[in-house]
């Protein structure tokens, strides 16, 4: 029997934490190389190494946290993809290293009965603290004469205990430290090769051990304020067209907002800087939320991460005229740009892809860089990426069949395969469609005889509608309708 204390009667609401809403997984993740906090990360990633993240925690807990986006880019690609775009995995590349990127430094310091702030990003491995002049000369003991830890701005704090101020002279120290600099990292920092004295890969060259590392095949590669450099973008168009020898993948570079200021400006910033590839995507300007900057091609790349998740993770959807996460367009200084859609397109017609405030800001350009130069349909991104994916697609699932005996089991099997694959595409509006085949012209029997066998495919790919219009017409017909 119920006491009376347990009797109910009435309504009652039972109130639950707000779930988590989980990251959008998806299978081929941008790559962004950059810079990071490594000094403030608790588990420090190897420096020119693919890290895959999958949360913003994984992220600061391997590359560390700052809100100084100019000097850490990494943060800036984290935090649009993790937090405004809410999608994952992504993987990193920090090319900035503490022991090469960063100058000695060394500071006087009076009055260290109060804490010692550096306001500068520090190596705390490297702080030496030194008291007096040349008599009375004496080097402190990190952990019994002072501590030095970050704050959560990331600055060093040094505090003296009681021991170190009694071996202080003048109440005055020297602290020598290793300050780091990012901006001792370079385009051709980025732009990498391979070490002599080590055979390691650097910078973008790191490419090549994404898949080998990670097994993941990358989608999308952006090197956010290092990209403007003419230099870097051909070198990631260039790593982008074949990645292990097989693999391919779309760059996405920005303009230079310091020097491209007006719209008008494009064309000629664009040729001067060679932005004219095909697996180049241009953008131009930078976004902006809440007062925090971002690099377009840091949205973009999140964005069609986003696109691609919401049609069954196949990237034939364009990433125009879909909501970017922003709440304005801005120039690298902060001065903010405002594009009509006449202007826009204008941008468009460059074969550069821009933010356009059209019922919310929005991603608007369907050209990769190549274009107006080259204007066939495959300088469409959405059809780029859709040949890169097909073509990643075919090597990742017909892999295990090389070294197969060559015979009408394994040509039937690979044909009867893509075409259900073909046609599963065309069914979802993926494709318009397309066939395969496995002709004796194609082979020859030298080639036959020396194991090499190939097949011939033709897609239909679903290009953008980006233009739709009507026509509209006065008919004076219809005053008769006044009289009915």
């Amino acid at each position: 029997m119920p006491t009376s204390i347990d009797f109910k009667h009435g309504i009652y609401v039972n109130e639950l934490p707000t779930p988590i809403v989980p990251l959008t997984q998806i299978t081929t993740p941008t790559v962004a190389f950059g810079t990071a906090p490594i000094h403030l990360a608790s588990e420090p990633a190897a420096v020119n190494t693919p890290i895959l993240c999958s949360t913003l925690n994984e992220f600061v807990t391997q590359f560390g946290w700052s809100d100084d986006f100019d000097s850490f880019t990494l943060c800036e690609v984290a935090k649009a993809h993790f937090t405004l775009y809410n999608v994952a995995p992504v993987i990193f590349i920090n090319v900035l290293d503490p022991l090469k990127h960063a100058a000695q430094k060394v500071i006087e310091v009076t009055g260290v009965n109060v804490p010692i702030t550096i306001e500068k990003p520090t190596v705390i491995g490297s702080i030496i603290i030194s008291t007096g002049n040349d008599d009375t000369y004496a080097t402190l003991t990190a952990g019994t004469d002072y501590s030095a830890a970050y704050n959560s701005d990331g600055k060093t704090v040094i505090t003296l205990t009681a021991a170190g101020i009694a071996k202080v002279d003048e109440d005055k120290v020297f602290v020598t430290y290793r300050e780091i600099d990012p901006s001792a990292v370079t385009a051709s920092t980025i732009s990498g090769g391979v070490d002599p004295m080590t055979g390691k890969n650097f910078g973008l060259e790191v490419l090549e051990d994404v898949y080998p590392k990670l097994g993941v095949v990358p989608g999308t590669v952006i090197a956010p304020k290092f990209s403007n450099d003419a230099a870097v973008a051909a070198a990631m168009s260039s790593k982008c067209k074949s990645i292990n020898g097989c693999f391919k993948a779309l760059a996405i570079a920005d303009l230079p907002t310091a020097t491209t200021r007006k719209y008008t400006d494009v064309v000629t910033v664009k040729t001067d800087k060679n932005f004219t590839d095909s697996f180049l995507v241009a953008t131009w300007p930078e976004v902006e939320l809440s007062g925090e900057k971002y690099h377009l091609s840091s949205h973009l790349a999140a964005l069609m991460c986003v696109v691609d998740a919401n049609h069954n993770d196949i990237p034939y959807k364009s990433p125009s005229n879909e909501t970017l996460a922003c709440n304005g367009a801005c120039l690298a200084d902060g001065t903010a740009v405002y594009l009509g859609k006449n202007l826009a397109n204008y941008v468009n017609g460059q074969g550069v892809v821009t933010a356009l405030n059209f019922a919310g800001w929005r991603s608007w350009g369907n050209h990769c860089a190549a274009f107006p130069n080259d204007t066939d349909p495959i300088n469409f991104i959405s059809v780029r990426r859709m040949l890169n994916w097909i073509n990643n697609t075919l090597i990742l699932r017909f892999f295990s069949r090389i070294d197969q005996p060559m015979n009408r089991v394994l040509v039937d099997t690979v044909v009867d395969s893509v075409r259900t694959w073909i046609n599963g595409l065309a069914k979802q509006g993926a494709i318009l469609g397309g066939d395969i085949a496995f002709l004796a012209e194609d082979n020859p029997t030298s080639e036959l005889e020396a194991g090499n066998m190939l097949f011939r495919m033709d897609i239909g790919f679903a290009v953008p509608a980006q233009k739709i219009q009507f026509t509209v017409q006065f008919n004076p017909n219809y005053f008769t309708t006044l009289f009915e």
